[in-house]
């Protein structure tokens, strides 16, 4: 057990720090006790607990003091639990702990490292630039490395349902594979919006895993641009046209997206604008009808944490 892995979360307020007790407190009552409901149950959970500590220790079984008050903070978000409970986790689930509370940990899913992409403000604010940037770098890495075409000029991403594991196997078009420069990671923001737009996204968790990395790009590259000086330049001009679209999109306040004036006019037009700058043709009632469904996957996972999207809202955008 590595216990001081999990230090520089808990030394550092970390604004979606609240996100990830809430995400793993549940997982954590789910493994545990197979209860899905938004019941806290602490008692169970404790018990349970307590069993499956004494059966994994052979000898030496660590004092357990699992307070209700204690989980029920970490269970709404009020604080993370201490390292030495996570090292009792990780011997049960050893996966579990690192995924929530080790930034960009190798056993993060897109969820995951979508919460630590978003913390890169706070970093940039609080600590260094220099280690920002670096984890801004190591971001786009990760979502080029997943999503870039192969020697094939294929898309192949995992896609898992249930214990089910398929493949995504699907070629861009032309004008796609030739956005994508792997000497250039930025040229992934513009590759994976026009293979939104080429295939659709055919499914459920294909589009929900999408919209957390695309959005987990945008967040690096703006910090990437920001450090090495290249925001205004007109190479970079899409990069930051869509940052500020999904910014306004996706992470603003929701004040009439179902106005009919307002969809026509603000965002699809904003979008549309984007598109021409690329020269690429698409219908306006079928963007708007993907971009609506990524963001309500968008927040409909978010709220599997138990905050409200008002909440998550207001949340997020403190790191933008």
């Amino acid at each position: 057990m590595e216990e001081n892995k999990y230090q520089f979360r808990m030394r550092n307020k970390f604004p979606c720090n609240n996100i990830c007790a809430r995400f793993f407190t549940r997982e954590l009552k789910i493994n545990l006790t197979g209860d899905t409901s938004v019941k806290q149950r602490h008692k169970f959970v404790a018990d349970k607990f307590y069993e499956k500590v004494s059966s994994t220790y052979e000898s030496d079984v660590p004092e357990i003091d699992l307070h209700k008050s204690r989980y029920s903070e970490w269970y709404n978000g009020k604080r993370i639990p201490h390292p030495k409970f996570l090292g009792m986790v990780e011997r049960i689930f050893p996966e579990l702990p690192s995924q929530w509370f080790v930034r960009f940990s190798p056993e993060s899913n897109f969820l995951q490292l979508h919460l630590s992409a978003l913390d890169i403000g706070y970093v940039w604010e609080s600590h260094s630039k220099e280690i920002a940037l670096a984890e801004a770098k190591n971001t786009l890495r990760i979502i080029e490395n997943k999503w870039k075409p192969n020697y094939w000029g294929e898309v192949e991403l995992v896609e898992n349902v249930i214990d089910d594991v398929t493949y995504l196997n699907s070629k861009p078009s032309e004008q796609t594979l030739a956005s994508y420069n792997k000497l250039n990671p930025l040229s992934i923001i513009e590759f994976m919006f026009r293979y939104m737009l080429d295939s659709r996204l055919p499914s459920f968790e294909i589009k929900k895993e999408f919209i957390f990395d695309f959005l987990s790009a945008i967040n690096a590259s703006f910090y990437i641009m920001e450090a090495e000086g290249t925001l205004m330049k007109t190479e970079f001009g899409f990069n930051l046209q869509i940052y500020n679209l999904c910014h306004r999109f996706f992470w603003d306040i929701d004040y009439g997206y179902d106005d009919p004036l307002w969809k026509h006019n603000a965002p699809v037009a904003r979008f549309g604008k984007a598109l021409d700058l690329l020269d690429i043709s698409y219908n306006q009632e079928e963007l708007w009808e993907l971009l609506c469904t990524l963001k309500k996957l968008y927040y409909q996972t978010l709220m599997s944490s138990g905050l409200s999207i008002e909440k998550l809202v207001k949340q997020i955008r403190i790191n933008l």
